[in-house]
């Protein structure tokens, strides 16, 4: 049996009695920060730019685009409400895969849902499948080189797999038609990280297209369009055509599926930047909240980072500490730390177009400086950070591992985000919805509820 049989084995038979409390609430967060991160992202000039070229497309008004007010086929309905969870870098990540598993994964299932008129209860069990594959999919590229490191994201390449998977389910695929599926979505993966070069927006829109992709693969699938069942393990599979041979390990893809749970592991985002920057943002909150300190009363701060953060969110230095827009600036460290102290927190105002050009914010990101500190595990997205005071003080904090939202913070980060967005106890509704969501007879009924922002 082939890599994608098994996963498809897995991920069809699977139901909600098999999947453990904890990891149904776990789910139940990604559903409802993806939500949050989309509303809240309606109103950015990416999201105008992807919603008008949907909008513009005639089509069935199967499922919602979130925040628009409209309705069209669910595989563009999931290409911008991907788009949306992703683009204002606030959406989730998971640190074993260094991949963001709900963009992809959560629009997927919530177009399809709405598009066939499922169940919350169905929903729920295709969003776990999705994020247990996804992340092992990453899991399995993870080496020293790397997706990552051979310029690829892993977020947009690995997403497609697991919205062929997640809509292969909902739409009842058979293990041999969700296998082609997969392979189908092999042929469409994708994923580069040359947008880097010059701040563009590329990155923005990959988990949309993974979504997209990954149910159309499922479409074809199930109208008996075959795809290779070898498409991870092949000679010109993913892995060895992307990494090369010895640069991944294939076990990762199916071990302790339905026993070992990643979704446990799944890290909603306190801050709207890249994932490196969120412990030192953290930490620089923490000592300004103990300590009572102003941003204008710092003469130096230093970060201590893993070593996988510089290519992200620290090189080229000069550049990241005078960052050249709003976007730039969330894989900005020294911009990000020097925000937080500045203004005493991190919002998505901090990367409106007044505040990059802030001459006391980036005074004081000029006065950060950071170095690789080898004994910290880039996995568990630690950090330190040592601020010295005009007065002569050294202020100091330092996190081995991130500490995960639970559920009440998860709660509170979504009705921030949507605030004032949805009115008449709309928001709460939501909440309500999503906490019980294998009760839920038609997923349509929360979906109605997000449709404007």
């Amino acid at each position: 049996m082939s890599v994608a049989e098994q996963i498809s084995e897995f991920g069809l038979s699977l139901k909600l009695e098999q999947i453990p409390e904890a990891v149904r609430l776990r789910a139940k967060g990604c559903i409802l920060d993806t939500l949050g991160v989309c509303l809240a992202s309606a109103h950015f000039d990416f999201a105008a730019m992807v919603a008008d070229v949907v909008l513009g497309m005639d089509g069935k008004k199967e499922s919602t685009v979130i925040g628009w007010g409209a309705k069209v086929p669910k595989v563009n309905a999931a290409l911008v409400n991907g788009s949306l969870a992703h683009g204002a870098d606030y959406d989730d990540t998971h640190g074993g895969s260094r991949l963001h598993p709900s963009a992809s994964v959560v629009p997927a299932a919530l177009a399809v849902s709405e598009a066939i008129v499922s169940d919350g209860r169905s929903t729920l069990e295709a969003v776990v499948v999705g994020l247990e594959t996804v992340t092992r999919i990453g899991m399995s590229g993870v080496s020293a080189a790397g997706f990552h490191q051979r310029g690829i994201h892993p977020t947009t390449l690995c997403g497609g797999f697991a919205a062929a998977l997640v809509a292969g389910k909902l739409l009842g695929l058979d293990v041999e038609r969700s296998a082609w599926a997969l392979g189908i979505a092999g042929g469409m993966a994708s994923g580069l990280f040359e947008y880097m070069a010059e701040g563009t927006w590329g990155k923005r829109i990959g988990p949309g297209w993974a979504a997209h992709g990954g149910i159309i693969a499922a479409e074809l699938a199930k109208k008996g369009f075959s795809g290779p069942r070898t498409v991870f393990e092949g000679k010109a599979g993913l892995y060895r055509s992307h990494l090369g041979e010895g640069n991944y390990d294939l076990d990762q893809l199916t071990k302790g599926l339905g026993e070992e749970w990643q979704t446990l592991s799944i890290a909603a985002k306190r801050f709207p930047c890249c994932h490196r920057n969120q412990i030192h943002v953290g930490l620089a909150l923490g000592i300004q909240a103990q300590q009572g300190i102003k941003g204008s009363e710092i003469a130096e701060v230093q970060c201590g980072v893993d070593r996988l953060a510089p290519p992200l969110v620290c090189e080229p230095w000069i550049e990241k500490q005078q960052p050249r827009d709003g976007y730039a600036a969330k894989f900005s460290l020294p911009y990000c730390v020097a925000a937080a102290l500045s203004r005493g927190r991190l919002t998505m105002q901090e990367f409106e177009p007044a505040v990059i050009s802030d001459k006391q914010v980036l005074g004081l990101a000029k006065r950060t400086s950071y170095f690789v500190d080898e004994t910290l595990d880039p996995v568990r997205f630690p950090g330190w950070l040592k601020i010295r005071m005009k007065d002569g003080r050294i202020l100091e904090a330092r996190r081995e591992r991130e500490e995960l939202a639970g559920w009440p913070e998860i709660r509170t980060k979504f009705l921030e985000n949507v605030s004032p967005k949805l009115r008449g106890g709309s928001a709460i509704r939501v909440v309500e919805m999503v906490e019980r969501l294998e009760r839920l007879s038609d997923v349509t009924e929360l979906m109605d509820l997000c449709l404007k922002a």
